[in-house]
């Protein structure tokens, strides 16, 4: 419902460069010795009322975003980033004023020596409401 007050637009927040160590990966090592990764995190609000009444109750805590990107993270292992990714999603579209996550999980340290140089490999994942 939309109050009179409030109108209709798109409040984007950034969270940048997350840091965890954490055991994900297809390899047995992986999963055994902890790793770093970084996550970006893009939530789309549905409304601007937040940026007119600067109060937290109308936006998304910052810190409960990044509490629940650290309990995926730091949870139970997975093998491929894009389920990890994707959980990760899920749960910020639970939160009650998220309208779409765009999230990016980078593994600087994947096993691709042999392969070649890398800054990093990841998994981009944009899951919307409906």
């Amino acid at each position: 419902m939309l109050f009179a007050r409030e109108k209709l637009g798109v409040v984007k927040i950034h969270l940048a460069g997350l840091r965890f160590k954490a055991c994900h990966g297809v390899d047995k090592q992986e999963r055994s010795q902890p790793q770093p990764f970084l996550v970006d995190v893009d939530l789309d609000l549905s409304t601007e009322l937040a940026a007119e009444t600067d109060n937290l109750n109308d936006t998304v805590d910052y810190v409960k975003v990044y509490q629940l990107v650290k309990q995926v993270m730091e949870g139970s292992s997975r093998k491929l980033l894009e389920k990890l990714a994707g959980e990760i999603a899920n749960r910020l579209l639970e939160l009650d004023k998220v309208a779409t996550v765009r999230l990016v999980v980078k593994k600087p340290k994947a096993p691709l020596q042999k392969a070649g140089e890398f800054d990093w490999l990841g998994v981009e994942v944009i899951k919307t409401k409906i």
